[in-house]
């Protein structure tokens, strides 16, 4: 479901507004400029927008997502606050990125990955992080590539 204005929108006291976007082969790059009534700041958001999972299943290599999270990190200053992660559920898709962003990590910090633990850690929080097999086996194949 799209939730972002084409040009500017109105959203009780916020206005947004569509600054750029930036097309890739797999994902999308939007800057948008948040604004507060009777607040002066104006703050600039940038949404990660990945566009090569299919509807059913996992994408067939993951290639496309490797280089969407590498992308993410590299414009993301260490400084910035948190970063939402979101999916149409908010479990699949979702829990496959951020598995596959925190092993990538943790095999750079310290030259092992745990995807199992990470996967019960997240379910924790959130029921059903990870859904699928089919996912499962997709997070595996990403780090090995």
């Amino acid at each position: 479901c799209k939730y972002w204005p084409d040009d500017t929108d109105i959203y009780g006291d916020m206005k947004v507004t569509l600054i750029e976007t930036q097309l890739l082969s797999e994902y999308v790059i939007r800057t948008f400029a948040v604004e507060k009534r009777d607040v002066a700041e104006i703050r600039e958001i940038r949404q990660f927008h990945f566009t090569g999972w299919p509807d059913h299943g996992v994408p067939l290599h993951a290639t496309g997502l490797l280089g969407f999270i590498h992308c993410v990190k590299a414009k993301v200053p260490p400084t910035a606050g948190p970063t939402v992660v979101h999916c149409s559920a908010g479990a699949g898709r979702t829990g496959c990125f951020i598995v596959i962003d925190i092993m990538l990590d943790m095999a750079e910090r310290e030259g092992v990955v745990d995807i199992y633990n990470c996967v019960r850690e997240l379910r924790e929080r959130r029921v059903n992080m990870v859904q699928t097999e089919e996912q499962y086996v997709f997070i595996h194949d990403a780090i090995l590539e």
